[in-house]
């Protein structure tokens, strides 16, 4: 960024509060790190590349979108595939932590921050898609949970009196846990577990509170 439009950025931005800009650099640092951004630049090039045309911003958006829903797609698929098969490494733990963590972020992104995005879009069907990746977003953070409460931190947990629960029981704790409600066959039995558990209940209090009220679709 040159000097020029790092002064007209501050300048802009400052209007609001030393904090407002501060959350805003935030983001724009954090967009240098998620994969999606990078997986639309891709797909737009591509598709733009093969039908050999400059493609206009409109299209570019609707391709950007597009990209956003294969991108979910296989993220699920990876997700699924790790439970099926009962992997679990070091590398995996991580890329569901990275895949977690910006799942909240990108929503809250693209659909409370981003400046087009707050100034409303009112029509029904952009309202449904809100709403739709909404109960995505918090489907795919129960099931990262319960993946990793299973998997990479399960002897943080009692998984009943025999200890033979499977990921079936982690999905209902996961689900239960997300709600605040006790699923008496599975505790934590260490400091980590609690916290945990306690960090599920702190996403799901984000997506609930500060998301859910700007996505459910409201009637005229």
């Amino acid at each position: 960024m040159k000097k020029t439009e790092m002064k007209k950025y501050i300048c802009s931005n400052s209007k609001d509060g030393l904090f407002n800009l501060l959350a805003d650099a935030i983001t724009k640092i954090l967009n240098l790190f998620n994969f999606v951004e990078f997986f639309k630049l891709f797909v737009v090039f591509i598709v733009c590349l093969i039908k050999k045309t400059t493609c206009d911003e409109e299209k570019k958006r609707y391709i950007s979108r597009i990209a956003i829903d294969i991108f979910i797609f296989l993220k699920w698929i990876l997700l699924i595939v790790l439970i099926l098969k009962e992997y679990e490494s070091c590398f995996t733990t991580k890329i569901i932590w990275y895949l977690l963590f910006f799942n909240l972020y990108t929503y809250f992104y693209y659909h409370i921050w981003k400046n087009e995005n707050v100034l409303k879009h009112k029509s029904v069907e952009r309202t449904r898609g809100r709403f739709i990746n909404l109960i995505s977003s918090i489907i795919f953070s129960n099931f990262c949970f319960a993946y990793l409460y299973k998997y990479c931190y399960t002897e943080s947990f009692q998984w009943g009196e025999k200890g033979d629960l499977g990921i079936s029981n982690s999905l209902w704790f996961s689900f239960a846990n997300s709600l605040t409600v006790n699923y008496d066959l599975i505790t934590p039995i260490n400091e980590l577990g609690h916290n945990l558990i306690t960090l599920q209940v702190i996403v799901s209090f984000i997506f609930l509170t500060m998301i859910l009220g700007n996505s459910i679709p409201k009637s005229d």
